[in-house]
């Protein structure tokens, strides 16, 4: 295990110990843990901006590094439950649509309701691998706008993720 240390931009230091497979959305995951702040308002920089998927050795940090955090305040949160919502998906292609309703074609999200579709989009593309431009999201056959907040639709069942093909 290494030891990495860690700036904010209101210059708040913080500790984390990592290993070496870690990817950098597992810091983050560590640095909200910490911080409150929501893994999808934070940016870590080390020499260039890190990507959530790129493993620690992969980007050359190693043990006493310090990285820098940076974050939109407006993003912070405080622990209230119901400042989070679990949303089901149901992902459907173009070639399974008789199987969309499948387990194996449904996931969940824990997310904060105060985010944006296109923030949801990149934590889709985080979590479950699936490219923000091959995705388009409806509720109730509405399509969603990635500059609308997900409070604004008001959702309160699951959400079909339609994958474009990748032709």
């Amino acid at each position: 295990q290494s030891q990495l240390s860690g700036i904010d931009s209101a210059q708040k230091q913080f500790e984390i110990k990592v290993n070496k497979t870690m990817k950098i959305r597992r810091i983050k995951n560590r640095i909200c843990n910490i911080l409150k702040y929501p893994i999808q308002s934070q940016t870590l920089i080390m020499k260039e901006v890190l990507k959530d998927g790129d493993q620690i050795e992969a980007v050359g940090i190693k043990n006493g590094d310090t990285l820098r955090l940076v974050y939109n305040f407006g993003k912070r949160v405080k622990k209230l439950p119901n400042q989070r919502m679990k949303i089901p998906f149901v992902r459907v292609n173009d070639e399974d649509k008789d199987d969309s309703y499948d387990s194996k074609n449904k996931f969940e999200l824990v997310v904060f309701k105060h985010i944006d579709i296109a923030q949801l989009m990149q934590i889709i593309q985080n979590e479950q691998d699936i490219a923000v431009e091959k995705q388009s999201l409806y509720f109730h056959g509405v399509p969603l706008q990635s500059e609308q907040r997900l409070s604004d639709y008001n959702i309160t069942h699951e959400i079909h993720l339609f994958i474009a093909n990748s032709k």
